[in-house]
């Protein structure tokens, strides 16, 4: 939830993966990712930055995107190996790791 902004995200494992954004009345419902996602799982709102951070249990990745849909980068590819769960604070995101069986964490900006 951004909620200076009012809007809810959430991912979609569906036939259609995607990271979607929504208005808290439900209108305004908009892809913000639609292409190379697999298993978006973890997901993780930076109030500060207006960013949104996933992970990708699948393709074992932990990107992030502008709430404008603008500026996608991938953080990490291929070092976390199985992400769930995500928070993000202050410079650094934290996500579980189900193969790993622990908490891990990186800088947001450089991974």
């Amino acid at each position: 939830i951004h909620h200076k902004k009012r809007l809810v995200m959430y991912t979609d494992w569906g036939s259609k993966p995607a990271i979607v954004q929504v208005a808290m009345d439900g209108t305004n419902k908009k892809d913000l990712v639609n292409e190379d996602l697999v298993w978006p799982n973890g997901l993780a709102v930076d109030e500060v930055d207006d960013r949104v951070y996933w992970s990708d249990a699948k393709k074992d990745t932990v990107e992030s995107i502008h709430m404008d849909g603008s500026d996608r980068r991938v953080i990490l590819d291929m070092v976390a190996k199985h992400p769930f769960s995500m928070a993000v604070f202050e410079d650094s995101l934290y996500w579980s790791d189900w193969e790993m069986q622990e908490i891990v964490s990186c800088n947001k900006f450089s991974g």
